[in-house]
């Protein structure tokens, strides 16, 4: 787990980072930008060098810029001490989320940094051809260690799907996969997790008649993007929120100190996909319920390629479970089956809920629908692209295997 000190390291080094690693903008991307890196070390307490590692400078700093993220916003979302938790997946990551909920810190295996470091360039490719992708958007990528003690960490620095103006709090949580085995939380673990499963959702997805043809179209357009890079054992994080007896007054106080915010203020800086124009998210209409719900989503844990370790959990787990339900297969197989349950099952088209974005003071749970519309310089010890030990470019920090 991210203990106190190591949380405070990583906002030293990104400190150190923005402030030491000077990106000419004015030259465009070549190959060998992707592959860059650039280690420095520093003094953060007596006698102790914290050796810090950052990766594609340049890519990274033109993702950011698409997705309108400056490293101010990184450094002032992280100057808070994060919260930390360990994930509920297989991978045993750990995260920190920031508190203004803007962005999630991940640590990575070095098998997913290093695939990253090659999926790269098709990433950008993709983001920039699709600007409201639902996949990560992914604003860096890191590893640190301090000189002869302890391993290395390398971390991602992400968005956060759950982000909100007002800090609607999700309701219903959901990770899918379009696999139904074992894919649902039992009655008596689902108060120690909050994110249920594809065997658990029993609702819709009411997207605006305006966005529903676009949404779907995403969909398949990231689907087919992963599965082209082999890519599989992603999921669709999903968040709901709508107004309840129970968090009407909480409601009520948060809109409220919103509405005393200067325009600056209440903003979120980052440039929003059209899926997240209302408070972060995308409004829609329930007709079964007859109220406006808020959705939050996007695709999740794209790291995972199909590889010879998969191919054999693929074959084991196959003949315990079948090989069309579980979740480890082929990747277009993958694919197909994730994009046809969530345009099936979870996605339906909706009636447009009339407001695109709400900060007023009532919010009316039962509003009729409108008519469906067509650091410090002296810190820095060693400041250069060169690794102390000579390791190559595909190597972490220093004394890194």
């Amino acid at each position: 787990p991210f203990t106190e000190d190591m949380i405070l390291d990583i906002i030293f080094g990104l400190s150190a980072t923005f402030s030491h690693v000077k990106i000419d903008v004015s030259e465009a991307l070549i190959p060998s930008d992707y592959s860059y890196h650039h280690q420095f070390k520093m003094n953060r307490r007596p006698n102790e060098l914290l050796k810090f590692k950052i990766f594609a400078p340049k890519v990274f700093h033109m993702i950011r810029g698409q997705f309108q993220v400056g490293e101010a916003d990184l450094l002032a979302s992280f100057k808070e001490p994060p919260k930390g938790i360990k994930g509920e997946g297989k991978s045993g990551a750990f995260m920190l989320f920031t508190r203004d909920r803007r962005f999630i810190l991940k640590t990575a295996t070095k098998e997913e940094r290093d695939f990253l470091w090659e999926f790269l360039p098709f990433y950008l490719k993709h983001i920039q051809k699709f600007p409201d992708t639902l996949l990560p958007r992914i604003y860096g990528v890191y590893s640190m260690k301090h000189e002869g003690i302890g391993g290395v960490v390398r971390f991602i620095i992400m968005n956060n799907i759950f982000n909100s103006n007002i800090y609607y709090d999700p309701i219903e949580m959901y990770d899918l996969k379009g696999s139904k085995a074992g894919r649902f939380v039992p009655e008596h673990m689902r108060e120690f997790t909050s994110t249920l499963k594809d065997l658990d959702i029993k609702r819709k997805v009411w997207v605006p008649s305006s966005l529903y043809a676009i949404l779907v179209s995403q969909l398949k357009a990231d689907s087919d993007f992963l599965a082209q890079h082999k890519i599989m054992d992603y999921s669709f994080l999903l968040g709901v929120h709508y107004e309840t007896e129970e968090n009407a007054a909480v409601l009520k106080q948060r809109r409220e100190a919103q509405l005393k915010l200067s325009e600056s203020e209440r903003s979120n800086t980052f440039r929003p996909s059209k899926f997240q124009l209302s408070e972060g998210g995308l409004m829609g209409w329930n007709p079964e319920t007859k109220q406006r719900e808020f959705y939050y989503f996007g695709i999740i844990d794209i790291l995972q390629r199909y590889n010879s370790r998969k191919k054999i959990e693929h074959f084991f787990r196959s003949i315990a479970q079948g090989a069309q339900e579980i979740s480890v297969v082929n990747p277009k197989f993958y694919a197909t089956r994730f994009y046809n349950f969530l345009k099936e099952t979870v996605v339906a088209k909706g009636k447009e809920p009339g407001l695109e974005t709400v900060v007023d003071e009532v919010f009316p749970v039962s509003l009729d629908p409108v008519e469906e519309k067509s650091v410090e310089d002296n810190n820095v010890i060693n400041d250069s692209n060169e690794d102390d030990e000579g390791s190559d470019s595909r190597d972490d920090v220093s004394d890194d295997n």
